[in-house]
Order: C-alpha cells, then sequence, then structure tokens
C-alpha cells in the first residue's frame, strides 16, 4: 500500500465535499443499515484519481458507469464502497480535511466504529447484530444533514474591507 500525499488527501476532500455523499442507510427490503461513502463525476479521469487515492488508503472502491440518460446527456461515473472498513479507512483519512461534510464523515464514522466494536463489518462475518438505539439516531441524524432541513443556511459570505 502506498501513502498517500496530504495534498492528495486534500484534492480528494475537497472532490468529496462537492461531489461526494457520506452517510448511513436505511435498507428497507433488508431491514438493515448501511454506511456508504460514494462520488460522482461526469470526468472519468476525476474518478480514476479517486479510485488510485483510495487505494492508496487501502480501500478498493466499486466503480460504475451510467450511460446518458433522460435525466443527464452525459456519461456519468460513480466510485462507492458501502463495506464497514473501507467506508472508516477513507473517512479517517479524509475527515482532517473535509468542511462541507465534516459532519456526515464524523456521525458516519460513530456508526461505523460502533458496529465495529461489536464485530459487524469484518471480513467473512455473516452473522446479524442488532442495531443499537445509539447506531438508528446517529443514522437518523445522518439522513437529517442529508435533507434540506439539516443543512446548515446560516453562512454568511465575509466581504472584503476596501
Amino acid at each position: 500500500m502506498d501513502n498517500p500525499q496530504v495534498t492528495d488527501l486534500a484534492w480528494l476532500a475537497g472532490f468529496v465535499d462537492g461531489e461526494g455523499t457520506i452517510g448511513v442507510y436505511f435498507i428497507r427490503q433488508q431491514g438493515t443499515y448501511r454506511p456508504c461513502f460514494e462520488v460522482c463525476s461526469a470526468n472519468g479521469h476525476a474518478i480514476e484519481r479517486v479510485v488510485k487515492i483510495a487505494s492508496q488508503v487501502g480501500v478498493m472502491l466499486h466503480v460504475l458507469q451510467r450511460p446518458p440518460n433522460d435525466r443527464s446527456k452525459y456519461t456519468t461515473w460513480y466510485a462507492r464502497t458501502t463495506r464497514h472498513a473501507g467506508v472508516e479507512k477513507i473517512l479517517a483519512a479524509l475527515e482532517p480535511f473535509l468542511v462541507v461534510k465534516a459532519p456526515h464523515a464524523r456521525l458516519t464514522l460513530q456508526f461505523v466504529r460502533s458496529r465495529q466494536e461489536k464485530g459487524v463489518g469484518g471480513k467473512g462475518k455473516t452473522t446479524w447484530i442488532p442495531f443499537s438505539d445509539f447506531e438508528k439516531r446517529t443514522a437518523e441524524e445522518i439522513q437529517a444533514l442529508n435533507s434540506k432541513k439539516g443543512n446548515p443556511t446560516d453562512y454568511t459570505p465575509v466581504t472584503p474591507k476596501g
């Protein structure tokens, strides 16, 4: 495993802040929660760089390609992981550099680490362990952040003096 440069992690954090999704989602069909780290872009070269930096952190991202459709005239590329260990590694590396998605990363890390303490998410682990009230509340907090109701709106731009 290569060691990514600080500038690479900062670049990826900026990309995630603008084009990424960090969260914990409830899968109704399975009755389970799943962590997710995902970025999407119409620029395949950017996604290649995302995948390279993630691999340097020790995370393998799954890459999907969606052809143009009614919603977008461009091919869209997605790189994601929903594995507990992968989400934990990539967010731990990016957390110091995130701005917009910093609260999402903090809460998602709390969720993932809580599950990992119970032995969930390890390679080859298939035992289902019920979700704690803390884990459910954490997932709900992240969902609120991802909704328009949960996004901070109290930003006031700084005007240069002079």
